[in-house]
C-alpha cells in the first residue's frame, strides 16, 4: 500500500521517488523504515529492489522478499518477525548502492 510508505517516510523525512505505482525507497533509508514499521506495528508483507537506467525501472529479481504468510500469524509477533526477516534481507543487499527498494506494507485493520 503506497499511502503507508509515503506516510512513514514522511515522518521520517526520508525521500520516495515515485515511479508509476512504485514508491521507491534507497538503501541507505531502508533501516530506518523497517524499525518505523517495527515501533508503529505495520506488516511488512515484501520487498523488491528495482535499478533505474536511462529513465527505465528494472526489476532485480534476485532481490524479491516474500514475508506475506506472516500475514496469518499474530499481529505484533508477525511484524517484529518482518522487520527481523527484512534487516537480514537488506543484510544481502548492502553493497548494492545502484538498487532502490519498494516495500509492500499492510496496517492493522
Amino acid at each position: 500500500m503506497s499511502e503507508l510508505i509515503e506516510q512513514l517516510a514522511g515522518k521520517l523525512g526520508i525521500p520516495v521517488r515515485a515511479r508509476g505505482a512504485l514508491r521507491l525507497i534507497r538503501l541507505q533509508d531502508c533501516g530506518r523504515i523497517v524499525e518505523a514499521c517495527r515501533s508503529s506495528r505495520v506488516l511488512i508483507l515484501g520487498i523488491e529492489a528495482f535499478t533505474l537506467s536511462e529513465g527505465k525501472v528494472i526489476p532485480d529479481t534476485d532481490l524479491i522478499a516474500d514475508f506475506s504468510e506472516l500475514a496469518t500469524r499474530q499481529w505484533d509477533a508477525a511484524c517484529i518477525e518482518a522487520g527481523l526477516s527484512a534487516e537480514t534481507y537488506f543484510s544481502t543487499a548492502k553493497d548494492r548502492t545502484d538498487v532502490w527498494f519498494d516495500f509492500s506494507l499492510r496496517g492493522r485493520e
